[in-house]
């Protein structure tokens, strides 16, 4: 059987999915929270400072807002 020059430049894990593949999702994922967060951010600096106090919030909140670790 005859190797392709494919498979020798994309090493396999264990279980048969290419190493590079796995890297390719794990980035998307990484990513797509990333644009998440960046517009939760753009979404609540858009409010005035009177809409984030009802809200129970400040300017300072906001990061930790977008990152998921306000109130920690």
């Amino acid at each position: 059987m005859m190797t392709n020059l494919v498979d020798l430049l994309q090493p396999r894990s264990r279980f048969g999915i290419p190493v590079l593949s796995r890297l390719a999702a794990r980035w998307n994922a990484f990513s797509a929270e990333r644009r998440q967060r960046a517009q939760i951010e753009r979404e609540l600096n858009t409010y005035t400072d009177r809409e984030l106090a009802e809200l129970g919030l400040c300017r300072s909140d906001i990061v930790d807002v977008a990152n998921g670790t306000y109130g920690q």
